[in-house]
């Protein structure tokens, strides 16, 4: 066997001669463990009869990590969460109150606008871990993605206006599809949000819709801002991250929008990628199938 297969950190290898009865003992095996196991097959040909070799590596304690990480973030955010309204309560009747001597009025916004940054922080995390733990699992219905293009348009009109961001929508013949509208509504908001607050004043945003692979359909979010330097795409959704640190904190949002989206994504089936160039924009596309599968249980579109 070309040992360049067998990759770093496996626990051991063994030959299988009777493939079937092995893999059922092995996923017996695994089943009963609390932690996991990653598993690679490799065939090979001895030239009188194939041969299976299995290579196995326990990560039962990359799994168990990874949830106790999931729920410190849990519990402490809902722990924090709290104190914080407590906090942002009395921040806000000292902003409102008249008697506030002048030379506090700016001290006082300001820790009024970072409780309020505090308090979004602490949502999105919990937002983040319901979506983890599958406590909201999807709502199928049949969706019609020009109509949620359309609302999210009218939703962002303002801001974008505000902007001076030339906003507009196309649609070319999307199909109907069987998804969480709720959370595909909420994928395209943030996508294009991100879009208008990263486009300078007097740039566009454009939201197309059109039919996908397999009857499913594509939405993309495209702008002409900035762009996105190769080296940050493949950690985009990752949560906290931020391609302008400075630009970010100046414009607000919590970085970890795009960690909820891919999030909001994958639960309902999806997918979302990007693709930027350095001052030729950036484009979002998010995937989302047909559905076909949920269908019996769907309610039809309104």
């Amino acid at each position: 066997m070309n040992e360049q297969a067998v990759r770093p950190g496996v626990s051991f290898v063994c030959p299988v001669y009777n493939k079937e009865a092995y893999l059922e003992a092995v996923c017996a095996a695994m089943a009963a463990q609390e932690g996991g196991f990653d598993r690679e097959f490799i065939f090979v040909d001895d030239g009188s009869r194939d041969r299976s070799v299995e290579v196995v590596r326990d990560v039962t304690r990359e799994v168990r990590l990874e949830q106790m990480r999931k729920d410190f973030v849990a519990n402490a955010s809902h722990e924090l969460r709290s104190p914080l309204t407590v906090i942002s309560g009395y921040v806000d009747e000292l902003a409102e109150d008249r008697a506030l001597a002048p030379e506090w009025r700016e001290p006082v916004a300001d820790m009024r606008r970072q409780a309020q940054r505090m308090r979004e922080i602490v949502e999105d995390l919990l937002e983040l871990s319901r979506l983890e733990s599958g406590e909201r699992p999807p709502q199928w219905e049949e969706v019609l993605p020009s109509e949620i293009v359309e609302d999210v348009v009218a939703s962002f009109a303002g801001l974008a206006g505000r902007r001076s961001i030339v906003l507009t929508r196309s649609s070319h013949s999307a199909p109907a599809v069987i998804t969480d509208a709720d959370r595909l509504r909420r994928v395209m908001e943030n996508l294009v949000e991100n879009a208008i607050k990263y486009t300078p004043e007097g740039g566009r945003v454009e939201i197309v819709a059109g039919p996908g692979s397999d009857a499913g359909t594509v939405l993309e979010v495209r702008d002409n801002g900035p762009g996105i330097a190769t080296e940050h795409l493949p950690r985009i959704f990752e949560r906290f991250y931020r391609v302008d640190k400075a630009r970010s904190r100046e414009l607000g949002g919590t970085g970890l929008g795009l960690a909820i989206v891919k999030h909001l994504a994958e639960g309902m089936g999806a997918s979302v990628t990007v693709a930027s160039e350095p001052g030729k924009g950036t484009v979002f596309t998010v995937v989302v199938p047909a559905g076909a599968e949920h269908a019996s249980g769907a309610r039809p579109a309104s």
